[in-house]
């Protein structure tokens, strides 16, 4: 933009009028021109939310004007995450405080239309405009767009279970209470929730959506929401193998991986299945989606000399989005940073860029443990005892398909119903091959730092560690943390660099498309797989249905 009188004023106008036309778009009736596309009310819900950080990120946040920082996918996923940190501050300002709803839905529109006006004011108008990143190939492109949307096809769950219907209803409850709060969110009446709920502010972002897009929160979490934050989990995955150095095929290839390793593992305490049903649940939407934007801007920090403050200020963001969406998730998630930044500073000596980058993710961690010391009376009503920290897990066929307990022994870790022999072995040669390659590969870093803290939850003799600062009756679902993308896209790097040149183009064309045909197959041909996705039960729009 250019300086002077006239171009500030020509700028001022621009950024009010962005402005403007955003507050319009919460307040003008538009949904009831969408009456019979619910989906597509949810689609552009969500986007409104986004769209501010959407903006901001087009103003690049890195310490040279790189791709990265500035193409489509990262701006996209940036303006997802920096939402819902928006959300959880005023959410929880708003429930501290006991605010009235309305106010608090007017400060979210008013925080995120200034975000916008500040963004064009900067930028132009241009930062409103996708751009998509040099670098690439149409091929990859193609091959990632038909990536999303098998995802989105499959993580498709009409049945309703284990915790949806309290989900629901406090989503229900955040866009019918008068006043923020904390009492009757849950079972309605004068309860109060347990401190360690006070900062789950994911339901509030999807009363958010609900309103906006006039989509029922039962239909948003069953039906609606799924098919939209699987492409953006995917896309998440590809970009953070583009922050961690990898090219676009090569990040095409990790998302495709992704989608199909996690169709072989959909057991009902293993990953795949997690994500393809129950991914609206706040804490695998902080697993699958949140974590890898955290992560991604991590990376970015951790890869630059001097990082800008607009670096910290996305990795400030993404971290509070993952504070604000469940607190075991954001425990895992951080156990994971911090292996990685440790291994950077071991194998880069960079501590200019890992120690402050290391002190966002202890700060907000510590900030969001620490509700856990508020006292109230839920945690009288616990059991004492080392067996009763097991006592609310849910046991399928296998008696140890969550956690494995050493008889005799404090020792446990997690079981091989969740992480079969089979699996651990596999990722076991991954993790060993990540350490050999750490000190020249930043992607080795992070997979051996993902693989290396997944490791010490799954050893029973480790994992007893790990469950001194996470509930061990919820250390299976560390498992959603394993980088089945980016450890296949490590492993083809690594014997690209021992093939023919010819050889190695040949590859990074075929095996993405291979592994995205595997998936349309068993998802539309041979039935491979067991997901609700492909069968739904006849009439589940008008029903529930539930399954024993």
């Amino acid at each position: 933009m250019t300086h002077g009188p006239r171009a500030a004023s020509r700028d001022a106008r621009a950024a009010a009028l962005a402005s403007a036309l955003y507050v319009a778009a919460w307040l003008l009736p538009w949904t009831a021109l969408l009456r019979g596309a619910g989906w597509l009310r949810a689609l552009l819900a969500v986007g409104l939310l986004c769209l501010p950080g959407y903006a901001l990120a087009g103003l690049g946040a890195s310490d040279d004007d790189t791709r990265d920082d500035r193409d489509f996918a990262t701006r996209v996923l940036l303006g997802f995450s920096s939402s819902l940190a928006v959300v959880g501050l005023v959410g929880l300002a708003g429930s501290l405080l006991r605010i009235p709803t309305a106010l608090a839905t007017a400060i979210v529109a008013g925080t995120l239309a200034l975000a916008v006006g500040a963004a064009v004011r900067r930028g132009g108008a241009r930062v409103l405009v996708p751009r998509l990143g040099s670098g690439g190939d149409a091929w990859s492109g193609v091959v990632l767009a038909a990536t999303l949307v098998l995802g989105a096809t499959l993580a498709f769950a009409p049945y309703v279970g284990g915790d949806d219907f309290t989900h629901v209803a406090r989503v229900v409850a955040f866009g019918q209470n008068d006043h923020l709060g904390y009492s009757g969110l849950a079972l309605g009446g004068r309860n109060i929730l347990p401190p360690r709920y006070w900062l789950s502010f994911w339901p509030l972002w999807q009363a958010l959506v609900s309103h906006l897009g006039a989509v029922h929160p039962l239909q948003l979490t069953a039906n609606d929401l799924g098919p939209l934050l699987a492409p953006l989990a995917l896309l998440a995955v590809a970009d953070l193998a583009r922050a961690l150095g990898a090219s676009a095929r090569l990040a095409t290839l990790a998302a495709a991986a992704q989608l199909a390793l996690l169709l072989c593992a959909l057991g009902r305490t293993q990953p795949g299945f997690l994500f393809f049903d129950r991914l609206t649940e706040d804490k695998f939407v902080a697993f699958f989606v949140l974590a890898p934007v955290a992560f991604a801007a991590l990376a970015r920090v951790l890869a630059a000399e001097r990082p800008r403050l607009g670096a910290y200020a996305c990795l400030v963001c993404a971290w509070l989005a993952l504070a604000f969406s469940h607190p075991t998730s954001l425990g895992m998630a951080f156990l994971v940073g911090g292996a990685f930044c440790a291994l950077e500073l071991v194998c880069t000596r960079a501590w200019r860029p890992v120690l402050p980058a290391l002190a966002i993710l202890l700060a907000v961690t510590a900030g969001a443990a620490s509700v856990r010391l508020v006292p109230h009376p839920f945690f009288d009503k616990l059991e004492k005892g080392p067996q009763a920290r097991f006592a609310s897990v849910e046991e399928d066929d296998n008696p140890q398909a969550r956690i494995n307990l050493v008889a005799g022994t404090p020792f446990f870790g997690v079981g091989r119903g969740a992480a079969p022999l089979g699996a651990q072995a596999v990722a076991g040669v991954v993790l060993v091959v990540a350490l050999a390659s750490a000190r020249r590969e930043r992607l080795a870093r992070f997979v051996a730092a993902a693989l290396g803290v997944v490791a010490l939850a799954v050893v029973p003799y480790t994992g007893w560690l790990v469950g001194k600062v996470l509930p061990p009756f919820h250390l299976w679902r560390i498992l959603c943390l394993v980088p089945f993308g980016l450890g296949t896209a490590l492993l083809a790097r690594l014997a690209a660099r021992r093939l023919p040149r010819d050889t190695v183009r040949t590859a990074a064309l075929v095996l993405p498309a291979l592994l995205v045909l595997a998936v349309a197959a068993a998802t539309w041909g041979v039935h491979a797989v067991s997901l609700s996705a492909l069968t739904p039960p006849q009439g589940w729009r008008e029903q529930l249905v539930t399954v024993r």
